[in-house]
């Protein structure tokens, strides 16, 4: 796996926690770098 991998990975499991800046359920105040990621490969 690669760093660019990596991030949509960790991208994924914080949305599904609720996303970034949601304090109950993660600490993320930002998103992501995989974020973009996943949006520059369409998925």
């Amino acid at each position: 796996m690669n760093n660019r991998e990596a991030f949509k990975d960790e991208d994924a499991r914080i949305e599904k926690n609720g996303g970034h800046g949601n304090a109950e359920r993660n600490y993320n105040k930002r998103a992501s770098p995989g974020k973009q990621y996943k949006i520059q490969d369409n998925q």
